[in-house]
């Protein structure tokens, strides 16, 4: 875009005056959303499976609001800057209104440094939200589907014959252990993750919310065989609802036909994906599960301090591991953790390159204004306030950048957390996001306007009164 404007500046132009600001300003920003939907169109050629996906759609949408909050930057940069600055009034009433001044004189050249910035900082707000929430996602996933305080795990099929299930119950102190295995089957040529479970446990323990069919029935209908329980992402994706029939393809060129029973919102945590849940009776029989590989051991109430040391124990004789429900989720949201966190450090480049944008909006506007200093310093300003002048005018867009970003960085977080699941109210506002999005952005302002203002305060009387 500054290129095709040189272009067309004549010499004549460019020798008798400056270019037209409004129209300078209104070519920057149309020629910024041609960037975007430029951008926008290369990642899909570039990126073809994702035209076909719903992340694109969440893409999509993310990528549409940031455009819609970067173009209405300029706008919003004055009113915003007038409030956000009028603490800073009190004080320093002077540099104040010099800075807000400044930063109307040229707000497409402001407002697309106020866009990098508010895209940084919304992305560290629109993040820390998404972790927020994944952390208690995957805490309440495990306590609504498995139903135990402990869970012991085996590296083999451990068979019924076998035992374990008796010795695990012996335990003084445990109240029920329910077997679960984890196998794969195959639906309309896809592989799906599939879990066996005992449905009387459930229904006792109450554990899965039901979306769709009876509870009670379903889970009977479990253990009577010739059925199958569904997570609601697997039945989206399969396209089945309750009463429907599933044909499984077994060893042999064997069928199985299974009854759908119900749906569930979370399943047992599989390979690839949530598992589908079916009965001893079929997966022993039919389908040749061997045995199971985990085993959730609930404790009577008040016993699980004293049974915890027992169990663990037992299962080490068994050659089995045996692990809290708590020590299980805290792994998870770990893990959960430094997966964000990598992407809390893309966020922190974002905000880096917005420090660096502006660094050079306020070097450039010192550089433009410096016989406008020249003459505040002829008329009584000093160096020091010269340079507080530029360090205010930061602090605004920092202000600005901060509110801006905190509110795009919501808007951001709610997309991706409605498209995901559902946005709940459960999940509360991400206020250590929000606070480090307002440190960034303020600090950072703040620090990228020490070169600009050393500038500015530097500024000589005389030499800047005989600058062209």
């Amino acid at each position: 875009e500054p290129a095709i404007r040189a272009a067309r500046i004549s010499p004549v132009e460019a020798l008798r005056a400056r270019l037209d600001l409004p129209v300078v300003r209104r070519g920057r920003l149309g020629w910024l959303a041609l960037v975007f939907l430029a951008v926008g169109v290369l990642a899909l050629i570039v990126w073809p499976p994702a035209a076909g996906t719903v992340g694109a759609d969440r893409a999509l949408a993310v990528y549409g609001v940031l455009l819609v909050a970067t173009l209405a930057a300029p706008f919003l940069l004055p009113p915003l800057g007038r409030i956000l600055g009028a603490p800073l009034g009190v004080v320093l009433r002077l540099e104040e209104r010099l800075a807000r001044g400044s930063l109307a004189r040229d707000r497409s050249r402001a407002a697309l440094t106020l866009g990098s910035l508010i895209v940084g900082l919304a992305m560290i707000v629109a993040l820390g939200w998404s972790a927020q929430a994944s952390r208690e996602r995957a805490t309440a996933w495990l306590a609504d589907v498995i139903p135990g305080d402990e869970v012991v795990t085996s590296i083999r099929p451990v068979a019924a014959d076998e035992g374990v299930g008796k010795a695990l119950a012996a335990v003084t102190g445990v109240s029920t252990v329910t077997p679960i295995a984890t196998f794969d089957l195959a639906i309309r040529g896809r592989r799906i993750d599939a879990a066996a479970i005992v449905g009387a446990d459930y229904l006792a323990d109450g554990r899965l919310t039901f979306l769709e069919g009876d509870r009670a029935t379903a889970l009977r209908a479990l253990d009577d065989g010739g059925a199958v329980i569904l997570p609601a992402a697997a039945a989206e994706r399969l396209g089945l609802q309750v009463s429907d029939e599933i044909r499984l393809v077994l060893g042999g060129g064997t069928t199985l036909d299974l009854r759908v029973v119900g749906v569930v919102e979370r399943s047992i945590p599989g390979s690839g994906g949530e598992a589908i849940l079916d009965g001893w009776s079929d997966a022993s029989g039919p389908i040749g599960v061997a045995g199971a590989d985990v085993f959730a051991v609930r404790f009577a109430p008040g016993a699980a301090p004293g049974a915890r040391a027992e169990l663990e124990a037992t299962a080490r004789s068994l050659a089995l591991e045996a692990n809290p429900l708590s020590r299980i989720q805290g792994a998870v949201t770990d893990a959960l953790g430094r997966v964000f966190g990598l992407f809390d450090a893309l966020a922190l480049v974002a905000v880096l390159v917005a420090a660096l944008g502006i660094v050079n909006t306020l070097a450039i506007g010192v550089v433009e204004r410096v016989r406008e200093i020249g003459v505040l310093r002829a008329i009584g300003m000093s160096r020091r306030q010269a340079s507080r002048m530029v360090v205010v005018e930061a602090t605004v867009l920092g202000l600005v950048g901060s509110v801006l970003g905190a509110a795009v960085g919501l808007a951001v977080g709610a997309i991706l957390l409605a498209l995901t699941g559902g946005l709940s109210p459960a999940f509360g506002l991400p206020w250590a996001a929000l606070a480090t999005a307002a440190v960034l952005g303020v600090g950072g302002s703040i620090v990228a306007a020490y070169y600009p203002s050393r500038l500015a305060s530097g500024v000589s009387i005389v030499h800047a009164l005989q600058f062209e």
